[in-house]
C-alpha cells in the first residue's frame, strides 16, 4: 500500500520552483537586487507619508487627554480622525503590498461594530497589526516603550493606541477602567 503523502503547512505547493535549478537562482538574484530595494523604498515612503499626516492631525492636540478625577479619555475630534483614516488605510494596504501580500483572502464577515466593539487579536509577526489596522481601523494596544520610538510613536498616538506598561502590574487594570468619551 502507498502511504498517503502528508501536506507540509510551511510549503506553498501552488508556486514552486525546484531549488538549485537555474530558474531558482535567477529569481533569487533578480528579486534581491531589483525588487527588495523597491519594496523597502515603498514601505519607508508610505510610513513617512502616514507620519506626516499623523503629525498634521496631532498639531495643537494634547496627547492622551485623560481626566484624572473621572478617568474619562477624550479621543481625537472627528475632523482629525477624518484626516487620518485615509492615510492609515492607505499606509496599511501599501505596506502589506510591499511586504508581498498582494491579495489577502478573508473568509466570513466581521460582526457589526455595535455587536462586537472590540477586536482581540494577538499577533505573531509584523504583518498582523497592519492588516487589522487596514481592515478594522482599530485602536491598537501597545507597550509604553513604543511611544518613544521615532515615527512609530507618533503613528501610535495618532491611532489612539492604548499604552500598557508591562513592568507595572496595575497598568492593565488602569487601562481597563478608562471611560472613552464620545463626541456624538
Amino acid at each position: 500500500k502507498k502511504k498517503k503523502k502528508q501536506a507540509d503547512p510551511f510549503r506553498n505547493y501552488r508556486y514552486t520552483t525546484p531549488e538549485g535549478g537555474l530558474l531558482f537562482y535567477v529569481q533569487v538574484i533578480l528579486g534581491s537586487t531589483c525588487l527588495l530595494p523597491l519594496r523597502l523604498i515603498g514601505i519607508f515612503l508610505s510610513i513617512v507619508l502616514a507620519y506626516i499626516m499623523a503629525t498634521l492631525a496631532l498639531l495643537g492636540w494634547e496627547r492622551r487627554r485623560v481626566d484624572e478625577k473621572t478617568n474619562d479619555v477624550y479621543p481625537l475630534p472627528a475632523w482629525r480622525l477624518h484626516l487620518l483614516r485615509p492615510a492609515f488605510f492607505l499606509m496599511g494596504r501599501v505596506v502589506l503590498f510591499f511586504f508581498g501580500f498582494h491579495w489577502i483572502e478573508t473568509h466570513g464577515t466581521p460582526a457589526k461594530r455595535e455587536d462586537a466593539p472590540i477586536v482581540v487579536a494577538n499577533h505573531i509577526s509584523l504583518f498582523e497589526p497592519f492588516f487589522i489596522g487596514y481592515v478594522y481601523n482599530a485602536m491598537p494596544v501597545a507597550r509604553i516603550e513604543n511611544r518613544k520610538t521615532p515615527l512609530i510613536g507618533t503613528l501610535l498616538d495618532a491611532g489612539q493606541a492604548i499604552f500598557v506598561n508591562r513592568d507595572d502590574p496595575k497598568s492593565r487594570q488602569k487601562n481597563g477602567q478608562l471611560h472613552w468619551v464620545s463626541y456624538s
